[in-house]
């Protein structure tokens, strides 16, 4: 019975994240004129914190366990800032990935939204900061269903792939048209082709350098946070 609970929870907050996010970040778009775009980060992180909440909330949300996802989070924020000066190779989407499949797809989702929010305070927040959340979220919610819940090797071949395509494919593919579709008011389908073609290559590099992270580093940094995990008895994700 329990177990069907946190199993409603998890559906639940999946379709917050697929359904009730991108609805948002439309709204914001279309009826804010993207002049909120803090405000609706805002709400993203709201609408993903409390279903997670929920999930645990049955045996019991530990502060540890909240520091953890604090924690990863501004690995995230300082690993960006950190290599600011190499355009397009930031570790943020590796730091997700592994998040999402030590924690899960709830916790990962949160990890890759609060690091684009928080280092965006830096690097300048703007129209396209909401949608750099719900990608980076996005990226940490698959990594933890595939990973975790679907039981893909958790190798260092298998993170670095998944890390290339993520940003290569499902990144680049929400991001370059995104550009184009927020700051001019008359859009056609040339202009979004144009924008993914000149996209290309950055993300071409943005995931290499993701799955260079993960290649080199992945495995000893999931084994880290497991060991954490296997200490203080966090996060198991029981849903």
């Amino acid at each position: 019975m329990e177990k069907e609970k946190n199993k409603k929870l998890a559906w639940i907050s999946g379709l917050i994240i697929l359904i009730a996010i991108p609805a948002l970040l439309i709204f914001g778009m279309t009826v804010l004129n993207d002049r909120k775009y803090i405000f609706i980060g805002l709400l993203i992180l709201l609408l993903t914190t409390i279903p997670f909440l929920l999930l645990f909330e049955r045996r019991g949300v530990k502060s540890r366990e909240l520091i953890l996802i604090a924690g990863l989070s501004a690995i995230g924020v300082a690993g960006r800032m950190a290599f600011f000066w190499i355009p397009q190779v930031k570790p943020v989407a590796a730091v997700t990935i592994v998040s999402g499949i030590a924690l899960g797809p709830q916790a990962g989702f949160i990890v890759g939204a609060m690091i684009a929010f928080v280092s965006n305070f830096s690097f300048g927040q703007g129209p396209m900061s909401p949608w750099q959340m719900f990608c980076f979220g996005l990226i940490g919610f698959f990594a933890g269903l595939l990973f975790k819940k679907f039981k893909i090797p958790k190798t260092k071949w298998a993170m670095g792939i998944y890390g290339f395509l993520s940003i290569f494919v499902l990144f680049g593919s929400i991001m370059n048209p995104i550009s184009v579709i927020s700051f001019y008011d008359q859009v056609t389908w040339d202009m979004i082709l144009v924008s993914y073609a000149q996209g290309l290559p950055f993300d071409l590099i943005h995931g290499l350098g993701t799955f260079a992270f993960l290649f080199f580093f992945g495995e000893p940094f999931l084994e880290k946070i497991q060991r954490v995990q296997k200490k203080y008895g966090l996060l198991d994700d029981r849903s």
